[in-house]
């Protein structure tokens, strides 16, 4: 709908106090996801 390049699934939280759950970052379907791990630094071109 966006026509993102780049689909970052960032606000995936299991509970209270977890900032990233990559379980649920993985079910987040959209062309051209990209998951991104905590701590993790990405150059997007």
């Amino acid at each position: 709908m966006v026509g993102a390049k780049h689909n970052v699934p960032y606000h995936v939280t299991a509970k209270e106090g977890v900032v990233f759950d990559k379980e649920l970052a993985e079910q987040f379907e959209a062309p051209n996801r990209l998951i991104v791990e905590a701590g993790e630094e990405i150059v997007i071109e």
